[in-house]
């Protein structure tokens, strides 16, 4: 059973021809953030890796690589993506984005395209992350370092998505450091379908990864965005898997939201195991929102019968409410 809690508000938005879209929200959302670090422990401490190398492609796109938990040197791509016009005073407030898929990807594009278009509409900068896959030598390496006994059908990427992200957030610190105008106290942590699961382990999620090491979590980001959220059953997720989460999270799934692995409803089901917080859930009722709907990517939803204009609302439809989410939690 999930933790009762009392939803203060909840509103109904409808464009013709189209589905509701029930917004419910948890809890006094009142732009809180969280004050100094989390506590100690294994759902609230940063991973710690060896210094980091960077190597710049271009101006915004840079290799960075790491020493990863099996001692083994792991490279990422990560790219900034800055709005127009001037920095504000206190720097660009900034989002950073995982991409879903078990594979992974070698390269940043199109890595939250859409997202990164609706996010500049709203002054933050976009960090995009491409997080390769593993050959079997390393996947293997880094089953015996965590303790992964069936690493055939062991989904590694949720591993290192969480440990990669906390690459990127030390990255971002030395950028700051450097003088670069990005405000890292208004940091968000975004993805998309897998992408969500590492949003929700470095939000605190703990017990979906089978071995005897947990995926660190972390206390950098202010707040997060899981569009297309893993289903609770898919994770095998219960009552105490999201009890650590304690700052602000928004999820955003629909009817339509289904994957061989989960389908909507499983994944609304993990909102409700959500403690009380200033959380907020974006529900598509209309089949035509489909998974990548929710990367605000139209392909899907056309195929599903939807018009260009429909598929067109319904994706501003999650864009806006993302984005006026984020502006109460992490200021406009």
């Amino acid at each position: 059973m999930s933790t009762p809690r009392t939803r203060i508000g909840a509103r109904i938005v409808c464009a013709a021809h189209l589905g509701c879209a029930v917004i419910a929200m948890v809890a006094p959302l009142g732009g809180c953030r969280p004050d100094g670090p989390a506590p100690a422990g294994t759902a609230t401490t940063p991973a710690a890796h060896a210094p980091v190398d960077v190597a710049w492609r271009d101006e915004h796109t840079a290799t960075i690589t790491y020493v990863d938990v099996a001692g083994s040197p792991r490279s990422i791509i990560a790219q900034l993506r800055p709005p127009g016009g001037a920095a504000p005073a206190a720097g660009w407030p900034v989002v950073v984005w995982s991409h879903g898929g078990a594979d992974g990807k070698d390269v940043v594009a199109p890595v939250g395209d859409g997202w990164t278009t609706a996010l500049h509409t709203a002054g933050h900068l976009v960090v995009a992350i491409a997080h390769p896959g593993r050959d079997l030598d390393e996947r293997e390496l880094l089953c015996a370092t965590i303790g992964i006994d069936d690493c055939d059908r062991f989904k590694y990427l949720t591993w290192d998505r969480p440990n990669d992200a906390a690459v990127v957030f030390d990255w971002l610190e030395s950028l700051v450091a450097d003088g670069e105008p990005i405000d890292l106290d208004r940091l968000v942590y975004g993805g998309h379908s897998a992408g969500s699961v590492s949003v929700l382990t470095v939000a605190g999620m703990t017990g979906h990864v089978p071995g005897d090491v947990q995926p660190p979590s972390d206390p950098r980001p202010v707040a997060f965005v899981a569009a297309s959220p893993p289903g609770a059953t898919t994770l095998s997720l219960d009552d105490t898997s999201l009890a650590a989460i304690d700052r602000p999270v928004l999820m955003l799934t629909g009817a339509g939201d289904a994957t061989d692995g989960s389908v909507g409803l499983d994944r609304r089901t993990t909102f409700e195991l959500l403690p009380p917080g200033d959380h907020r859930l974006l529900w598509i009722d209309d089949p035509r929102a489909r998974h990548t709907t929710f990367d605000l990517d139209l392909d899907a939803c056309r195929r599903s019968g939807g018009t260009r204009a429909e598929c067109r609302t319904l994706a501003r439809t999650i864009a806006d409410d993302a984005l006026t989410w984020l502006a109460l939690v992490n200021g406009p």
